[in-house]
This record gives structure tokens, C-alpha cells and sequence, in this order.
């Protein structure tokens, strides 16, 4: 690897006016991002307006880019950029590729399949429940889970895909070593030891909303399957399902109720001949066509990323339930009696908040479930 040119290329993609247009524009004009930094200035002024030579005449007074570099790198910041070998062959060629990506952490396996979860932020209870089950049963599989780490489904689905023992990427709309929303630090954290967070914004971006559309098109480009859960008529996540669209991706809809504002983007979808997603091995079935996933039936026996070797311990709900699901270890109970005699052991809270306690037993499998009725592992 050139070190020059790696410097070169983190430097002018800091640079506010220098998008990856120019930065191609400009290597395809110097030979390279190292030629294009000491170029004349004249040279520089037939490619860049007004505004981006401003930009590049500030960046060569703050910081020359060997120094810009071994400071990312202090921060345990990587970058891989267009024509390296490391840079991610499903980017390469979507319209508007990146010209490069910082990462904390790594970058999605190509030899894996890869789903983006995406959806409303103010999502429902019916959309965490379907985001928890869908991130958490596609990682027991070995699928990795892409997504923005955004409030509501993005963050519900990649903190279930960690629960599971899976690896998720987060595409960001701001550096990668900024953590937005602040409240999700610890799901940042440890998307980072157990995935990657990923973007085109030099570190020390703050999360500005320009940020946010154009990231969408790196989400959807490194996934296999875009699959909806929850989106209003008009809603930020149909622009990743129409650069999706655009870049070839395979669109997943998950129907919610008719009445639902939160569905009516997702039935538009659906309307227009989208496809209609209802359960996991459905999915499972579309990238059977891209990669050789190991079979439901086999899967028990042979687990690369079996949930039971998850890296988090469970919660105090999660073991209040597990205990009554030990009083009768042999028989299948409803999920009104567990509730029942949960609250009986001197418990508070609903019923919908032991549902969500039993789903995530199950992503552990710690139970499982057969219609409505739950029986401990």
C-alpha cells in the first residue's frame, strides 16, 4: 500500500467543499491524490471552483496529510479508498461510489451475506418486536446486519443481531468517532469491537441532517437485501429503498395493519410490486441464490455464530422469566400464564414487556417457542 497516497486521499476527503466527484476527477487529472496535493495551483484552480481551492488553501495551513494521517490512525481510525484491494467490491460499482471509507473497527465479510434493517425511528411495539426477531434469527445464520444506527428500528435491529453473537455495521452520518445519538454510546461501543462503524465523513464530523441522505446509498450498497420495517408515506428510509432500487439491490417489505401511519410507506411499497416478507426463512431462501447458507435443517448441528456463545449477559427481566419457565422445565406454557405467574412472584410491568423479554430468551436460546406457548432450553 502507497502511504502517500492512503495520506492523501483521508486528507482531501476532510477537505468540507471536496466531494468523491472531485476527488475522482482529480486523480484522473494528476495520476493521483499524492500528484494532485502538489500540483501547481493554476492545475488546481482548471478543477477545483472557488470554494474548493478555499478549502484546499486552509487544509495545507492546519495540517500536511502525513500528519493528518498518523493522527486518524492515533485515534484507531482505518481508511480504505477506491482501487485498494481492501475496499468493498459492492460499493465499487453503485452510482456515486464513495472514493473512500474511515472505519472503526472492520468492514463487512464479502464472503458473508449481508441484510440492511432499516425502518422508522418512532417505530411501535410491532416493529421492534419483528426488527428483534428478524436481526437476532439472520445472525443465528451468519448474516450480517447493516444498518445507521439511528433511533428506533436501525438500532432495535443491530442490538439484536449483537445479542445474537452477529456482526453488524454501522453507516454513519457523521465521523466515526463521533457516537450519535448520544443515548446509543453503548450499542456504538460495541458495534465497534463486534462489527465496524463506517463512514465517508473525515473523523470530527458532527451529525448534521445534510449528512444523512447520502449515507444511505453506502447502507443499501453493501447490503444484498434491503428489508423495510416501518416507514411513513413520506419517510427518510424510501430514499434508501430508491437508491436500493437504483444500485439493484433485492427490496423486502414487512406489511404492518392497513390503519397503521407507520405501514402506509411500506403497503405503498407493497402496492408497487415490492416483495412481501413474512418470515425469516423467507429471506433466507432470496440469498440462498447468492451464497451457500447451511440449511434449516442442519443448522442445530453446526453453528459458526450460535447464539448461546453471545457476548452479553442477560438481564434481571430477562431472568425473572427464565424463572418461571424453570418451575415446569417439561411442559410448554402460554405466554398469558407466564405472564401470570410472573407477576405472581412479585413482579411489575405488562404484558407486552414479558413478550420482549421472551423474544430476547429467544434470540439467546435460552427457550423456544411454538405458536404462542414458550418452553425453557
Amino acid at each position: 500500500m502507497n502511504r502517500e497516497e492512503l495520506a492523501c486521499s483521508m486528507w482531501f476527503q476532510k477537505i468540507h467543499y471536496i466531494g468523491a466527484r472531485t476527488m475522482f476527477v482529480l486523480k484522473e487529472r494528476f495520476g493521483s491524490l499524492a500528484a494532485a496535493y502538489g500540483a501547481p495551483e493554476r492545475a488546481l484552480r482548471e478543477v477545483l471552483n472557488a470554494k474548493q481551492f478555499s478549502g484546499y488553501k486552509a487544509a495545507i495551513y492546519r495540517m500536511e496529510p502525513l500528519k493528518y494521517m498518523e493522527w486518524v490512525e492515533s485515534l484507531g481510525i482505518g481508511y480504505v479508498f477506491y482501487g485498494e484491494n481492501a475496499y468493498p467490491k459492492k460499493l465499487k460499482y453503485i452510482p456515486d461510489p464513495p472514493y473512500g471509507i474511515f472505519v472503526k473497527g472492520h468492514l463487512p465479510d464479502e464472503e458473508r451475506p449481508s441484510v440492511a434493517i432499516i425502518g422508522a425511528r418512532s417505530c411501535s411495539e410491532y416493529g421492534k418486536i419483528v426488527a428483534k426477531e428478524f436481526a437476532g434469527k439472520l445472525a443465528y445464520y451468519g448474516v450480517q446486519i447493516i444498518s445507521g444506527m439511528a433511533r428506533g428500528i436501525d438500532s432495535v435491529s443491530q442490538g439484536a443481531c449483537l445479542c445474537a453473537g452477529g456482526q453488524t455495521f454501522a453507516v454513519l452520518g457523521n465521523g466515526v468517532d463521533v457516537c450519535y445519538p448520544e443515548e446509543l454510546c453503548e450499542l456504538y461501543n460495541q458495534i465497534g469491537k463486534n462489527g465496524g462503524l463506517l463512514s465517508t465523513y473525515a473523523p470530527g464530523t458532527p451529525p448534521v441532517s445534510a449528512n444523512f441522505p447520502p449515507r444511505n446509498r453506502i447502507i443499501s450498497g453493501l447490503a444484498d437485501v434491503v428489508l423495510v420495517v416501518e416507514a411513513r408515506k413520506k419517510s427518510g428510509t424510501l430514499i434508501t429503498v430508491d437508491m436500493a432500487l437504483e444500485q439493484g439491490r433485492e427490496v423486502g417489505i414487512i406489511p404492518g395493519r392497513i390503519t397503521d401511519s407507520l405501514s402506509q410507506g411500506c403497503h405503498d411499497l407493497i402496492k408497487q410490486g415490492a416483495t412481501v416478507i413474512v418470515d425469516v426463512e423467507q429471506l433466507l431462501e432470496i440469498l440462498e441464490h447468492s451464497f451457500k447458507l447451511q440449511s434449516l435443517a442442519n443448522k442445530e448441528s453446526s453453528n459458526k455464530y450460535n447464539v448461546k456463545e453471545n457476548r452479553f449477559d442477560i438481564t434481571n427481566h430477562m431472568k425473572s422469566i427464565l424463572e418461571v419457565l424453570m418451575e415446569e422445565r417439561a411442559e410448554p406454557m402460554s405466554a398469558e400464564k407466564i405472564y401470570q405467574k410472573w407477576l405472581a412472584q412479585g413482579n411489575e410491568g405488562s404484558f407486552q414487556s414479558v413478550m420482549e423479554g421472551l423474544l430476547d430468551l429467544e434470540l439467546l436460546d435460552l427457550c423456544k417457542s411454538n405458536k404462542n406457548s414458550f418452553i425453557i432450553r
